[in-house]
């Protein structure tokens, strides 16, 4: 039987309850980033989503300045088009949508106009970036109102953009200090953790970090952030059990479930906090 198995107690006995789950991480697109090399293993890690519970996901890439072509929304549009067909071909039932994983190497809104337009996730206004793991950039900080972009239609669109940072346990100095995290969302950014955290994939501290900001309240959704078929199958099957003993079965539909829908929609997250 497919799907992620969680149990719903009951006063007579515990009943089998199973959820599906959207991933809005995950380097499925083959041959564009550190993900898969070759269609056909892009194609092994749809099977497994598909039988692990994962009935949608974005598709997620490396946008880097590092990059000898920095790609761009067309090129992984073409790359998305490119797997659906194999996918429809095969008969595996996943919705794949639109994504990437910015690098953020200055403030929010320029790198926005750098690369607009934007590969956002499922072409929402919510935007998946990632910092610098050593260190936390100073142009964190930005202002909408005095952006000094010049693109005409971004400078409408910003305001509305909502960016979400990519696995915050994995950076050094929310590890040394956890208040970070809570500093990065009284600055406007959304935080996504990684199911691989949680399944210890990156070590205890890691893990540890991970717990703490989801029993705060500071987590906004989870996600698998995969790069291969092996490595999704794994932090889903190790990752979802320990979300639910952290967050309890209600607050772990939120994270893989609700709130990414609600990301998709272009509609406001639900806070675990509301639930405490």
């Amino acid at each position: 039987m497919h799907g992620i198995i969680l149990i719903r107690q009951g006063h007579r006995r515990a009943r089998p309850c199973f959820l599906t789950m959207i991933d809005l991480h995950c380097h499925i697109l083959s041959a564009l980033d550190d993900g898969p090399k070759v269609i056909e293993e892009s194609v092994e890690m749809a099977r497994v989503a598909v039988a692990k519970g994962i009935h949608a996901l974005a598709a997620s890439p490396h946008v880097l300045e590092t990059q000898s072509a920095t790609l761009n929304r067309e090129q992984i549009e073409q790359a998305l088009i490119q797997l659906r067909e194999r996918l429809a071909a095969e008969g595996i039932a996943l919705e794949l949508l639109l994504g990437a994983e910015y690098y953020l190497s200055q403030d929010f809104p320029h790198l926005m106009e750098k690369h607009f337009p934007l590969a956002s996730l499922g072409g929402s206004r919510y935007v998946l970036i990632e910092i610098p793991i050593t260190y936390v950039p100073p142009y964190l900080e930005y202002s909408t109102l005095h952006s000094g972009i010049q693109n005409p239609e971004l400078q409408k669109e910003l305001p509305f953009l909502r960016p979400i940072i990519a696995h915050p346990e994995r950076y050094l100095e929310v590890l040394r200090n956890l208040k970070v995290a809570e500093r990065f969302r009284a600055l406007g950014y959304l935080l996504q953790v990684n199911l691989g955290s949680l399944a210890g994939r990156y070590g205890r501290s890691v893990r540890k970090t991970a717990e703490k900001m989801i029993k705060a309240g500071w987590v906004d959704f989870v996600a698998t952030d995969a790069h291969s078929a092996s490595a999704l199958a794994e932090v889903l099957d190790h990752g979802i059990k320990r979300l639910r003993k952290v967050a309890g079965e209600e607050g772990t539909r939120i994270l893989i479930e609700e709130n990414p829908s609600r990301v998709l929609q272009g509609l406001p997250l639900r806070s675990l906090q509301e639930d405490a």
